[in-house]
């Protein structure tokens, strides 16, 4: 049977799951719920954003195409 090899640079061998990457994990998945969160407690605040958003985005997407079309 042949060994694998599971040593880093430092010689070490990490057997599972990394710390850092576990610490990754648990700080998406926290970041996650608070963002869907937010999302949910200031809905109507976020509706309007993208409402009055919507006239900038036109304008913007006319003066490039106003541009491109040479």
């Amino acid at each position: 049977m042949e060994e694998k090899c599971c040593q880093d640079k430092q010689g070490r061998c990490s057997g599972g799951i990394n710390l850092s990457v576990f610490f990754k994990y648990i700080l998406g998945l926290f970041l996650l719920v608070i963002g869907g969160w937010l999302i949910l407690e200031y809905w109507n605040q976020l509706v309007l954003i993208f409402q009055g958003s919507i006239g900038l985005f036109l304008i913007v997407s006319g003066a490039i195409i106003l541009a491109v079309a040479k």
